[in-house]
């Protein structure tokens, strides 16, 4: 943003949007409450195949020669993209990666001040794997 008031109104919206998206809406608090309530053994199997896409996903991500991030209790994996031999940004990755090949990252820009990595959800089934596999070694950017 440019003008006088360019960097103070994008810290403002910034702080603004980090308290609206991570606020707790009141009935969800209520929902929330009653999950509590709830035997632990009704999450253990949700919990286990969420790990089980997340570490296959990792799997099929390290065989095509990607660093990938450790990552526990989320529903994200990242590429560390210098690792990993890309040399643009993850900006212009994630742009690149569904343009081209039709699979989504959010660089870890758009959520932390990092260029180095790329977030793919966990959450697809294993029936999914080949298109986790898209990135060729002789991509342009990467290299080999």
């Amino acid at each position: 943003m440019s003008g006088p008031y360019g960097g103070a109104l994008l810290e403002a919206a910034a702080k603004a949007h980090q308290y609206i998206a991570f606020s707790t809406p009141p009935h969800l608090q209520a929902a929330v409450a009653e999950g509590l309530a709830w035997s632990s053994e009704r999450f253990t199997e949700p919990a286990a195949a969420l790990a089980r896409s997340r570490d296959h996903l990792a799997g099929a991500l390290k065989a095509e020669g990607f660093v990938v991030l450790l990552s526990e209790a989320t529903y994200f994996l990242c590429l560390d993209l210098k690792a990993s031999g890309i040399t643009t940004c993850a900006l212009e990755f994630a742009d690149r990666a569904v343009a081209e090949y039709g699979v989504a990252g959010i660089p870890a820009s758009a959520i932390v001040s990092d260029e180095r990595a790329t977030a793919f959800c966990v959450c697809g089934s294993p029936s999914l794997a080949p298109c986790w596999t898209w990135l060729p070694v002789g991509w342009e950017g990467r290299a080999d």
